[in-house]
């Protein structure tokens, strides 16, 4: 088992900003997740919850069984519906937290493409129940020396740079994160073009939800619901209307189990992915994309990324989407956030040094926010 290595005042600070970002209601049900390395964190968190008069439960997992499980475990168990044991555990909880609990991301690389689909058709039947239900969700990563490796970084900067976003000023995110969805939720055609040569528009529909990750609910939040949130946090995101997407957007790089893509172009037409290419790891994209079912094709998402303390991509997905100034694609599912798509994908792809506007209205030049 990997040590925790975050120092005490950094734990504590942490755990209090999962309890305000998590929001507990007297005698709600919560349920914290995580690797058996997060215990220390995982239960300041559950006091403060129990401080608030609700009622935790801690579940931890390891990487090796999931890794057992997804390579062996009979096809019939993967593949069933989900037991009442599922159903009960999607259901009960009002809000949950899932801290990422794989130190190394490489350790799922090479399943079979049915191997993949069987678990992801699981884990969409499942996310379909939570959102039914409206469960708050916070999603957070975790800093370890094996995903420094994999970012090119040492561990003690690439940690620092973990827990600087993640407890980078709320407030100052929220603020800009209001001024950029007022502009984004009067609707109209958005068009992204950067660098690289991306040029892809496509239209935001007035009546569709604009929303700011601060980390933290309120309840309007969950009643319009906007019920997902991630730590470390910092973006603004909505959804196009999925008909209308069209043209061709280039990243820089995407990664896939660690592993890089460089310079994924994706075609778009009348709203569909027509054409994927890249200078580097296609197959890689092939593969992930194929193992995939639902409306894969569509353009899910539009993020902006607004957390001050990410200024340049690491490779690894949770903090390079906040990138402040930055612009993320998602393909796949996005009914959680407004849209129609289901899907059992949801991937995030950022793009750097974007300009974007919508109408006639300029919200980032070359990275920059107006």
């Amino acid at each position: 088992m990997a040590e925790n290595t975050m120092n005490e005042s950094t734990i504590q600070k942490m755990a209090l900003r999962i309890v305000q970002g998590l929001a507990p209601v007297k005698n709600e049900y919560i349920l914290l997740s995580g690797g058996l390395h997060h215990a220390e964190l995982l239960e300041q968190v559950a006091m403060g919850i129990v401080m608030a008069e609700a009622h935790p439960e801690i579940r931890f997992s390891t990487p090796g069984l999931a890794r057992q499980m997804a390579e062996k475990a009979p096809a019939s168990y993967l593949d069933r519906t989900a037991d009442q044991h599922d159903i009960y555990m999607a259901t009960h909880y009002d809000a949950a937290l899932q801290i990422d609990p794989f130190l190394d991301e490489s350790l799922m690389a090479g399943l079979p493409i049915d191997r993949m689909i069987l678990g992801r058709e699981r884990g969409r039947l499942l996310s379909d129940l939570r959102k039914a239900r409206a469960t708050r969700s916070i999603f957070m990563g975790w800093p370890s020396p094996a995903r420094a490796e994999s970012c090119g970084m040492e561990f003690p900067d690439f940690q620092k740079l973990f827990t600087d976003a993640f407890l980078s000023d709320m407030n100052s995110m929220k603020s800009l994160g209001e001024s950029i969805a007022g502009k984004l939720r009067k609707g109209g055609q958005v068009r992204i073009t950067c660098p690289l040569g991306s040029d892809v528009t496509f239209t935001l529909s007035p009546h569709r939800r604009v929303m700011i990750d601060t980390g933290s609910y309120d309840p309007e939040m969950v009643r319009a619901g906007d019920i997902t949130k991630n730590l470390p946090c910092g973006e603004v995101y909505t959804t196009a209307v999925e008909t209308t997407v069209e043209g061709r957007a280039i990243f820089d790089t995407a990664f896939v189990d660690g592993r890089p893509i460089r310079k994924l172009e994706l075609t778009f037409q009348e709203g569909e992915l027509v054409n994927f290419s890249a200078a580097e790891g296609v197959d890689l994209f092939r593969k992930r994309y194929e193992s995939a079912s639902g409306r894969k094709e569509r353009l899910g998402e539009l993020g902006i990324g607004i957390n001050p303390a990410m200024k340049a991509p690491i490779g690894h997905t949770l903090l390079d989407e906040k990138i402040f100034g930055s612009v993320h694609l998602a393909l796949g599912e996005n009914r959680m956030y407004g849209g129609v798509n289901a899907s059992s994908l949801h991937w995030d792809l950022v793009m750097l040094k974007p300009t974007l506007t919508i109408g006639d209205e300029c919200i980032i030049t070359n990275g920059c926010f107006e």
